[in-house]
C-alpha cells in the first residue's frame, strides 16, 4: 500500500496531476484542512512479485558465491588478515536483523534471502576470533 500526503495549500496541477494518475488505483482519499491523504494499491503484484525475486537472487549470490569464497581462503591461509571485523560485524548484524524481520512478520523472500547470510556470517565472525586468538599465541 502506498501513502501519498499532499498539503492542500496552494493546490498546484503537479498535485492534481498526482492524484489523477492514482484515480486508477485509488483505495482510499481522505480530505482534511491541510492535507490530501491517498492510499493506493501497486499497480501490479507481479512487478512486486519479479523485484523480491530478483532481489533474492542477488542477495544469495553473494552469500553463495562471495561468503564461503573468503570463508575458504581464511581457512587455507589459517588468518583473516586484510578482512576488516568491522565489516563482518555489521553483515551478521544486518543479515540477522532483516532475517528475523522477515520471519517474524512472514515475509519470505527476505528471510529466504537473509537467513543464510546470517548463518555464514557467523562463521565469519567466528574464524575472526579463533584466528586472531591464534595470531595471539603465536
Amino acid at each position: 500500500m502506498w501513502v501519498l500526503l499532499l498539503s492542500t495549500y496552494r493546490y498546484s496541477p503537479l498535485r492534481r496531476c498526482c492524484i489523477s494518475r492514482l484515480n486508477s488505483r485509488l483505495v482510499n482519499l481522505t480530505i482534511s484542512r491541510k492535507f490530501v491523504i491517498i492510499a493506493a494499491e501497486p499497480e501490479s503484484e507481479v512487478e512486486m512479485s519479479i523485484l523480491g525475486t530478483l532481489a533474492v537472487i542477488a542477495s544469495l549470490t553473494i552469500v553463495v558465491i562471495g561468503l564461503p569464497q573468503q570463508i575458504y581462503k581464511n581457512y587455507r591461509q589459517k588468518s583473516c588478515e586484510g578482512l576488516a571485523s568491522s565489516l563482518v560485524y555489521s553483515a551478521f548484524c544486518t543479515y540477522t536483523l532483516w532475517g528475523l524481520y522477515g520471519w517474524t512478520t512472514p515475509d519470505y523472500f527476505l528471510a529466504i534471502s537473509q537467513t543464510p547470510g546470517s548463518v555464514i556470517t557467523l562463521i565469519l565472525v567466528f574464524q575472526l576470533f579463533y584466528y586472531g586468538r591464534n595470531r595471539a599465541q603465536r
